[in-house]
């Protein structure tokens, strides 16, 4: 098996996964009959014609899918379950990321976080949903919320800058565990969130509201592993319900979901694919 990856930090990493998978590949274009790629451009469709093809990624372009989806030679291994349950795709979890359950005391001093009240975090990447977000923070107001997002526009910075909240602009991996660890709940108004941030909130015990068009609806469950909502009515009333103990917490369900998506066993599915 021919492996094809022009990033040279992508190459270290898939090589590393099939030497521990004990997977035969050569990285030397010469006689082969199967193909490891995770690009698609002009030079590899070359390398690629007539060959068995396997694209190994967890990014596609919405204008790429349909095209790939339609090619028979090539099968997609990934990790979107929006792709999920296609002819040609083969589907394994993302690799749980390493989380930190401790809380980190500086979180408050850092972002101005007050911490003697409850936290809801909002993540609403390019501030498309600010009217929304006024409206719950008017309807909970012995909450604080953290509101992540960003928009180089005057008039949403008057806006959240009028609203009561603790405001950050983007916030990585490490500060979103270190956010959930003192926070109950998140509301994700994002349909294409990084599934990592979805991962942390489930290891961290922070309780979802998630827009039920998401790209996830292959594999997270709206009312079995989050609870989805279509508008902030509806929002409003899913929160009321848990707030009020009519409703359980769903985050057990989604734990045991996402539990066994480890190192090893993404490997071992790896490895039964390729061989």
């Amino acid at each position: 098996m021919l492996v094809y990856i022009e990033n040279k930090n992508n190459l270290a990493e898939i090589l590393t996964y099939l030497d521990i998978a004990d997977i035969k590949y050569t990285t030397d274009i010469s006689k082969y009959k199967t193909v490891l790629i995770t690009d698609i451009n002009n030079k590899i469709l070359k390398i690629i014609k007539n060959k068995k093809v396997f694209l190994l990624t967890n990014y596609i372009e919405n204008k790429e899918i349909d095209k790939l989806l339609n090619i028979d030679n090539i099968k997609i291994i990934t990790s979107l379950p929006l792709l999920k349950n296609n002819k040609n795709v083969i589907f394994i979890p993302k690799i749980l990321p390493n989380v930190n359950l401790k809380k980190n005391k500086n979180i408050y001093e850092d972002y101005k976080i007050t911490k003697n009240k409850k936290k809801i975090i909002v993540l609403d990447r390019y501030l498309k949903h600010v009217k929304e977000v006024q409206n719950i923070v008017n309807e909970y107001p012995k909450f604080e919320f953290i509101y992540v997002g960003y928009k180089n526009s005057k008039r949403e910075v008057e806006l959240i800058e009028n609203l009561n909240v603790v405001w950050i602009k983007y916030v990585n991996l490490n500060k979103y565990n270190d956010l959930c660890n003192i926070s109950d709940m998140v509301i994700i108004f994002d349909k294409d969130i990084d599934i990592n941030y979805l991962y942390l909130s489930i290891l961290t015990h922070t309780e979802i509201f998630m827009v039920e068009d998401n790209n996830y609806n292959n594999y997270f469950i709206p009312s079995k592993h989050y609870y989805g909502f279509n508008n902030i009515n509806n929002l409003n009333n899913k929160i009321k319900k848990l707030l009020t103990s009519r409703t359980s917490s769903l985050n057990d369900n989604a734990y045991f979901l996402i539990e066994n998506n480890t190192e090893k066993n993404y490997i071992e599915t790896l490895k039964k694919i390729l061989k």
